[in-house]
Parts: structure tokens; sequence; C-alpha cells
């Protein structure tokens, strides 16, 4: 099962636009004993873009990863074109090829593989431009079922005053209590180099109207006893609260002792990641300014199969609830690391803006949103204003059945 783990925002970018070599190559993905249904068109991306090959044949790149070591068979099976599989690592080497080993001129290719990450190329046998359906089936052994989960995220952004304190939201789902702790840090971030760092948050946690806890200084919390050691902070004045919550929706207030502004960090964490009861939406409310003032989301996937998210910025929408301010056109980057992955600025102009669900996708064009299916590991969402405006703005993600 994938889990995901703590993950602190100190981000550092560097972009080196000669790495991203396939960077127009979508990345599809696909989970362990599955089945999909793919096109080759001349659209997509050629082998010779990915591969150091003199090969032009379109071709369609998929990602899977594996949580043990385990049995394997992949089949590519076509009636419009003689397929031809690759089997790649996560760094793109060629692990294993095969054109005919299956039934009629199906690719087939059966092996072990250690845990970790690999890809998938599909593409007709024949160094030609070839186009057709094809189906893609995925067989693993020891692999358990998809049982991704978003149990973390974090953001970090400005924390001021009135309509500029950070903000998060929750959504918990399911039919028993789930334990999570909740953490506001700033001290850290000073340590870390961020300048402008809040010295010393408060974290105040509502049910609609109702304050239901609070914390300044995290030993003073009264179930500091059961913070797990590695979420302790190191500095006595961030704040940390530990609280088991029914299902439904939930509020963190993050604020400035007297008042003070600064940059902060907001994270909550699902303690235990199991069962089916999960948090599946956090939404984070704040000032996005420029710089090191930016608005940061980061969250991490563990689990058995890829994860679908949607990450959304929203601002000119709050102006129509009555906020001050909004970011009037907010731009959405995600990245992998210091790769970029994808990014958007108006949420109509993304390539998988159809796969968006209808209840999550903006009344305002030029709000931002993303759709993605991530593979196991620590993402980072950035948003910004265009033309370097600055603004109030909510950054969302929501995890997709």
């Amino acid at each position: 099962m994938y889990r995901l783990s703590t993950f602190i925002i100190l981000i550092c970018i560097s972009i080196f636009p000669d790495k991203i070599v396939a960077a127009t190559c979508i990345e599809n993905s696909i989970n362990a004993n599955s089945t999909t249904q793919g096109t080759l068109s001349s659209s997509d991306c050629r082998v010779s873009d990915i591969l150091p090959f003199n090969d032009d044949s379109f071709t369609d790149l998929y990602v899977f990863s594996l949580s043990t070591s385990a049995e394997l068979t992949i089949n590519l099976a076509s009636t419009d074109f003689d397929s031809f599989l690759r089997l790649l690592s996560d760094q793109s080497e060629v692990l294993l090829e095969d054109d005919d080993s299956g039934s009629n001129f199906d690719a087939t290719i059966t092996t072990t593989l250690a845990a970790g990450n690999y890809k998938i190329l599909t593409n007709s046998a024949t160094n030609q431009e070839q186009t057709g359906a094809y189906t893609l089936t995925l067989t693993t052994s020891n692999q358990p079922q998809d049982a991704t989960r978003l149990i973390n995220i974090a953001t970090r952004g400005m924390v001021g005053s009135g309509d500029n304190v950070l903000i998060g939201g929750l959504v918990i789902q399911g039919s028993e209590s789930k334990t999570i702790l909740i953490r506001a840090r700033g001290p850290a971030l000073a340590a870390a180099g961020v300048g402008g760092a809040l010295s010393d948050p408060n974290i105040f946690l509502f049910s609609g109207p109702t304050l239901i806890d609070q914390n300044d200084d995290w030993e003073g919390h009264p179930n500091m006893n059961l913070i797990p050691q590695n979420l302790m902070p190191s500095d006595s004045r961030e704040s940390v609260m530990v609280k088991t919550l029914v299902p439904g929706a939930y509020t963190a207030i993050v604020t400035g002792v007297n008042g003070e502004e600064g940059i902060g960090l907001i994270e909550v964490f699902e303690l235990s990641d199991t069962g089916e009861t999960r948090l599946i939406n956090i939404a984070t409310r704040g000032f996005v300014g420029t710089g090191d003032s930016v608005m940061i989301a980061g969250l991490v996937i563990s689990g058995t199969g890829f994860e679908k998210v949607v990450l959304r910025a929203k601002g000119p929408s709050l102006t129509a609830l009555g906020v001050n301010g909004a970011l009037l056109d907010p731009q959405l980057i995600l990245f992998s690391g210091t790769t970029i992955i994808d990014s958007n600025d108006n949420w109509q102009d993304h390539p998988d803006m159809s796969k968006i669900p209808e209840n999550l996708r903006p009344v305002d064009d030029l709000e931002s949103v993303i759709y993605k299916e991530l593979a196991p590991g620590a993402y980072t969402a950035i948003v910004i204003g265009t033309a370097n405006a600055t603004g109030v703005a909510i950054v969302e993600v929501f995890e997709i059945e």
C-alpha cells in the first residue's frame, strides 16, 4: 500500500530547459493488474523523441510502479498495426523489447522486476508512421490492488491579518473517526533560509463556526504526548494539535501571535493511513506574493498504483464571495523535484480539461486547474499571479476516485 509521508516544503527551484527532452511526450499511467485502451495517432511522440534510436514510428508512453518484486506480463494487442513493446527503467534505459511473442502480431513481455518505477513504450513494429487502436494489459503477481490515498498535504504562504491569514480547509470522508495532526510552522522556515518567516504561529481549528481546538506553542497542547516523535517541531514556538475527527469538513486558521505577519507553513497529516475513512480534499487560502511569498502546496503519494488528483488555483471567484484583494489571474505550476511536470493558466486550456469532474470546474475562465495521475513520490504545486500580480487565492488538492 502506498503511503503519504512527511513532506516539509523548503524549496529551491532550478529549471534546466536543456534537460526536458521528452517533456512534450505525455506520460500515461497504468496500474498493476489493469487494462487500458489507447490509440496511436499522428499527434503522438515518436520513438526517437524518447530514445536515441533512428525510429520515427508513433508511440505512447506509460509509467507504472511496483511496491514489491513481482512477476510481470505486458501485452500489447492491435488489429490495426503490428505491435511492438519496450520496457524501460525509470531512467529510460531499455530493459526488454518484443515484437511477435504474443498471439497473431501481438507483443508480449514476461519478466521479473524489482520494486520501483518503470516505463512502457507502445508502437508499431515497423519504422513507419502507422496509427490505430490498441489494448495494453499489465498483469503482475504479489501486487495488492490499488490503494492509494491522500494522507498529507502542506501549504506555505504569507500569513497576514484580516482576509490575509492562512486558512486551511480539509474534508474527511468515511463512516468512522479519523485521527489527524495539524502543524503550523515558521521558525523552521527561517532556519532553512526563508526570509520574512513567521516567528511565532498560532493555529485554530473550527468545525463550521465552532472553535474545537487551538494551540500556540506545541509543548503546551494537552495531546502533545500523542505527537509522533518525527513530527515534533525542533522549535517550541511552533504549533501542533492532534485531534480525532468525525467525517466532515473542517477549517484550520494560522495567525501570528500579537498580529505578527510573515511566511508560514500549515501541514495536515493522517496519522493512521488505513481503513476506508480518509482525507479526500484539502484547500488553503492565503496571500500570493512574489519571490519567497508565492503560495506553495506540497503533497506526497504512496500506495500500489497511481493517484488521480485535481489541483486548483482560485482567485477571481473569491471576489464574488466578498474577499477583498483577490488574485485576478492565478497560474498553477506542478513540480516533481525540480522538474515541471504540468502547468496551467486558464483551466479551459489544459489538455486534460475534459477529465476534470464537472463539480470541480471553475466558474471563472481565468482560474487554473490541473488533472494529473501521479506515481508515488513528492510533488509541489506553486501558485503565482500572472505578470507578478499579487492577491488572495486558494490552492486546493482533491483526490479523485
